[in-house]
């Protein structure tokens, strides 16, 4: 049995179904902007793969080895790249000029194993950086002895991180 209220749900629905399906038919190109179909393309319109350089040799080249688990990485605006230890919650530098690879702050109470996806898993740096010194962390922390994901930013003095302050805080369910 249907009801008033029933019947108007389904003409508004009805009504909302026709409007949506005429707008998906409709013509969207003019006839003067659709170019005519051609069995071969024209000799100008052929170009190269965007996805293959013209010239040049791509070559990879390691940056750094022996990382302990490095789950995240971002670059700074002037080269450096940062990136977190997921399973110790060091946070490391690697200067753009020497490539040189140090400490910048461990992130305390970092919870994780190798076979999940805890511990500290992403890093962030502002765009401004270092005019704006902080370096913003997401980790899997215990507090209380319960997993907690967490965003902390840590504030650079410098090459060193000295101070960590809290932004979310999230149980872990």
């Amino acid at each position: 049995m249907l009801t008033r209220a029933a019947v108007r749900r389904s003409s508004v629905s009805l009504a909302a179904v026709s409007v949506l399906a005429a707008a998906c038919t409709s013509a969207t190109t003019s006839p003067s902007s659709v170019a005519p179909a051609t069995s071969t393309p024209a000799a100008s319109s052929v170009s190269a793969s965007p996805s293959q350089p013209r010239t040049g040799t791509i070559v990879a080249e390691a940056v750094a080895t022996d990382l302990d688990h490095p789950a995240t990485f971002v670059f700074a605006p002037d080269g450096t790249i940062f990136y977190g230890e997921r399973l110790t919650g060091e946070i490391r530098r690697i200067e753009a000029a020497t490539g040189r690879n140090t400490s910048v702050f461990t992130v305390p109470h970092v919870v994780g194993e190798a076979v999940n996806e805890q511990g500290l898993v992403g890093l962030t740096v502002p765009p401004s950086f270092p005019d704006q010194p902080w370096v913003y962390a997401y980790a899997t922390r215990s507090v209380g002895g319960v997993a907690h994901d967490q965003i902390v930013r840590i504030r650079m003095d410098g090459k060193v991180g000295t101070s960590m302050q809290l932004v979310l805080d999230v149980q872990v369910a």
